[in-house]
């Protein structure tokens, strides 16, 4: 096949932008070959280079256009007068439906863990999200309660990411645990497991003690 050269080609950011995720979830960051990226894509090396700059600022990118689109979609779910337990429920059951239809995103976060961040500085929008959008908004809700005053909302927002993605980097393992139920059903039993998590834990009103606060 022909790779193109062309700079004006129209498609060929978008079909690099593809490429380099396929590619960065099945050897990561370190394994990743610019060259096997660029020819997935059909172009030639050299635009990789003009549009993306080095192997990094493709992989800058890839990751950041996906933070943007779990943020929009989160963004979509968010309600200033939401009750904060149908908050909640509504984002994780939309991460878990995120995850399933982007297994390779869900690789490459576990690529970017085990690596430590060693490849260069990660792109700081899904932190700056966390913190100055989704932190705040949850402080909201909670203020209205019910909310459990022993959690802070920014630890409620990482426990309900990490056992959401710790689901989907181990799940052909839980299955197997499981008896290999279908997937699909497994995931929603988990799901409920970790909405019940929420109803009895972050989201249970604690019994008063110390300074207003669960013993």
């Amino acid at each position: 096949m022909a790779l193109s050269q062309d700079k004006n080609d129209p498609g060929s950011r978008e079909r690099l932008l593809r490429a380099g995720e396929e590619v960065f979830a099945e050897k990561g960051f370190e394994g990743a070959r610019v060259e096997e990226i660029a020819s997935k894509a059909g172009v030639n090396i050299r635009m990789l280079y003009h549009h993306y700059g080095s192997k990094e600022g493709l992989f800058l990118q890839v990751v950041e256009g996906i933070h943007k689109e779990i943020q929009a979609r989160q963004d979509a779910l968010y309600r200033a007068e939401d009750h904060p337990r149908a908050f909640l429920e509504r984002a994780m059951e939309d991460l878990f439906r995120f995850f399933r239809e982007r297994p390779t995103f869900v690789r490459i976060l576990g690529w970017i863990t085990l690596s430590g961040e060693r490849h260069g500085p990660m792109p700081s929008m899904g932190r700056d999200y966390a913190l100055q959008v989704v932190r705040p908004r949850l402080g909201e809700l909670a203020a209205r309660g019910p909310w459990n005053p022993r959690i802070e909302p920014l630890y409620a927002i990482m426990m309900c990411w990490s056992l959401a993605l710790f689901w989907f980097l181990n799940r052909e393992e839980f299955l197997s645990m499981l008896g290999k139920p279908p997937a699909r059903e497994a995931d929603r039993v988990y799901l409920d497991q970790v909405l019940a998590l929420l109803e009895g834990g972050l989201l249970a009103e604690a019994s008063p003690g110390k300074g207003g606060r669960a013993p």
